[in-house]
């Protein structure tokens, strides 16, 4: 595990202050539809849409990470006289960190996205039937 981290280098920290900002979110997007009156439907629909948001983002930072690496990696590559197809494969490899982390990050987004998405509609049915 801190092998991946360390592969990650300096994406690991916006990509991990994005995964807080999304469980502090889903949190704060959940208690407030658990308090939330008839008036407060947009308050919260904005906290909800704001989880996929910021999932969708890491996804991008993942891949400019992992574009970042590669263009490093070509940098150094250009300037060697010969370098062996396995070690650039494995450089490879590790330009994928990122990417599969700031995936990771938007796959847990969704899915909590879509479990308040839920939780809002029936919120709403309820509020319509009473």
């Amino acid at each position: 595990m801190m092998n991946f981290i360390r592969e990650m280098g300096f994406y690991f920290w916006p990509l991990t202050l994005i995964a807080i900002a999304v469980v502090g979110l889903a949190l704060t997007a959940l208690a407030r539809l658990r308090q939330a009156g008839p008036a407060d439907s947009a308050t919260v629909e904005h906290d909800v849409n704001s989880v996929l948001f910021w999932g969708c983002v890491a996804a991008v930072v993942g891949i400019l990470g992992q574009f970042h690496g590669i263009y490093q990696a070509l940098k150094v590559i250009s300037m060697a006289e010969a370098v062996a197809p396995p070690i650039i494969w494995g450089g490879l490899a590790v330009s994928f960190s990122s990417t599969l982390a700031g995936l990771a990050i938007l796959l847990v987004a969704a899915l909590l996205w879509a479990a308040l998405r839920g939780g809002l509609h029936r919120r709403e049915r309820q509020l319509r039937t009473a």
